[in-house]
Protein backbone atom coordinates (compact mmCIF):
# COMPACT_ATOMS: atom_id res chain seq x y z
CA UNK A 1 0.00 0.00 0.00
CA UNK A 2 1.19 3.51 -0.82
CA UNK A 3 1.83 6.18 1.74
CA UNK A 4 -1.05 8.67 1.63
CA UNK A 5 -0.53 12.08 3.17
CA UNK A 6 -2.87 15.05 3.48
CA UNK A 7 -1.23 18.47 3.40
CA UNK A 8 -2.25 22.02 2.61
CA UNK A 9 -0.60 24.40 0.19
CA UNK A 10 0.37 26.34 3.31
CA UNK A 11 2.30 23.28 4.52
CA UNK A 12 3.90 22.49 1.15
CA UNK A 13 4.26 25.59 -1.08
CA UNK A 14 7.04 23.70 -2.87
CA UNK A 15 4.38 21.56 -4.60
CA UNK A 16 2.86 24.46 -6.57
CA UNK A 17 4.18 23.38 -9.98
CA UNK A 18 3.27 19.72 -9.42
CA UNK A 19 -0.19 20.71 -8.22
CA UNK A 20 -0.85 22.84 -11.29
CA UNK A 21 0.28 20.02 -13.57
CA UNK A 22 -1.94 17.47 -11.78
CA UNK A 23 -5.05 19.65 -11.88
CA UNK A 24 -4.55 20.90 -15.42
CA UNK A 25 -5.38 17.41 -16.72
CA UNK A 26 -8.83 17.40 -15.15
CA UNK A 27 -9.99 20.99 -14.96
CA UNK A 28 -12.17 22.30 -17.80
CA UNK A 29 -10.13 24.21 -20.38
CA UNK A 30 -12.14 27.45 -19.89
CA UNK A 31 -10.64 27.82 -16.39
CA UNK A 32 -7.30 28.64 -18.00
CA UNK A 33 -8.69 31.20 -20.45
CA UNK A 34 -11.57 32.86 -18.60
CA UNK A 35 -10.65 36.40 -17.49
CA UNK A 36 -12.65 36.16 -14.25
CA UNK A 37 -11.05 32.83 -13.28
CA UNK A 38 -7.60 34.15 -14.16
CA UNK A 39 -8.16 37.24 -12.02
CA UNK A 40 -9.30 35.32 -8.93
CA UNK A 41 -7.61 31.88 -9.01
CA UNK A 42 -4.49 33.23 -7.27
CA UNK A 43 -6.56 34.36 -4.32
CA UNK A 44 -7.07 30.80 -3.16
CA UNK A 45 -3.41 30.62 -2.21
CA UNK A 46 -3.43 34.10 -0.67
CA UNK A 47 -6.69 33.97 1.30
CA UNK A 48 -7.28 30.27 1.99
CA UNK A 49 -3.93 28.41 2.14
CA UNK A 50 -5.01 26.38 5.18
CA UNK A 51 -8.13 25.14 3.36
CA UNK A 52 -6.44 24.33 0.04
CA UNK A 53 -5.96 20.61 0.68
CA UNK A 54 -3.76 18.21 -1.30
CA UNK A 55 -3.60 14.42 -1.19
CA UNK A 56 -0.15 12.98 -1.76
CA UNK A 57 0.45 9.37 -2.73
CA UNK A 58 4.06 8.42 -2.29
CA UNK A 59 4.94 12.12 -2.20
CA UNK A 60 3.15 12.95 -5.50
CA UNK A 61 0.06 15.14 -5.78
CA UNK A 62 -2.92 12.98 -6.76
CA UNK A 63 -5.91 15.06 -5.62
CA UNK A 64 -6.92 18.32 -4.07
CA UNK A 65 -9.86 20.24 -2.79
Amino acid sequence: MSDLEIVTTSDRPDLEDETRAAFRQNWPEFIFHDPVSREHIGRVESYFPFYDVLLLDGGEVVAGG
